[in-house]
């Protein structure tokens, strides 16, 4: 199915989460963050024929992306979201992007920790208001410690203040791999892939989702989905 102008002429507006690396991260340019939803965003570009407000991006906190996008200021929000059941009635959703789950990332003092069940009654640094803060309070049986910014859990998991940090896996993946300094290790195990699915957002009902969706698809069966999680995830 050829794709290429049935969003021409269309200019997005879109909105991203710059601090969820692998997906989305501020390197030297505001206006133009890396990672993988950029350049998803990128490619989708290419196959769909639409341009981007201003030729950039417009970075912000998810949440204040949510309600530009519910007010119609912006078009898309992306930057490593996930699916949330609260906000399927107010909001689009892309098929995955990315499928992935939770993991737990360790620092030495604690690599004796080798499944879920070793977090009972732990102190857990989780992103704020991200399905993991529910996952780890009612089926790990641990505490809960939510951050709004996850580099700070990171260094807090370093020094000795948290036993542990569950998120996405891509993003822990990807920080210890990127600062082998910190000398944090990511458990091989994946907890709840069903809050794992990374989305786009799109307000409701938008004219846009079903064209997103058939080149996502299309970007799937080509190999070009595998290849962006290559580059960015290595896996």
């Amino acid at each position: 199915m050829d794709l290429s102008t049935r969003m021409a002429g269309v200019n997005l507006t879109v909105a991203v989460e710059p601090k969820n690396a692998p997906f989305a991260f501020i390197y030297d340019n505001v206006s133009h963050p890396q990672g993988f939803d950029i350049d998803v965003v990128t490619e989708l570009q290419r196959r769909l024929g639409f341009t981007l407000n201003e030729g950039r991006f417009y970075p912000m906190d998810e949440n204040h992306g949510f309600d530009y996008l519910q007010s119609e200021q912006v078009d898309v929000l992306i930057g490593g979201i996930t699916q949330r059941e609260d906000l399927a009635a107010h909001f689009d959703m892309t098929r995955s992007v990315y499928s992935s789950g939770f993991s737990i990332m360790l620092a030495p003092q604690h690599f004796d920790i080798t499944c879920a069940g070793d977090l009972k009654k732990r102190k857990v640094g989780v992103k704020r208001a991200s399905p993991v803060g529910d996952y780890v309070k009612s089926v790990m049986n641990a505490t809960p410690v939510p951050f709004d910014n996850m580099m700070m859990a990171y260094y807090e998991l370093s020094v000795g203040e948290l036993d542990a940090v569950v998120a996405e896996r891509p993003n822990i993946m990807f920080f210890a791999r990127t600062a082998p300094s910190f000398n944090l290790r990511v458990t091989e195990d994946v907890f709840d892939r069903y809050n794992g699915e990374f989305v786009f957002y799109l307000k409701k009902s938008s004219p846009y989702t079903a064209l997103i969706n058939a080149a996502l698809t299309q970007m799937e069966a080509d190999g070009t989905t595998y290849r962006l999680r290559k580059k960015w995830m290595g896996e």
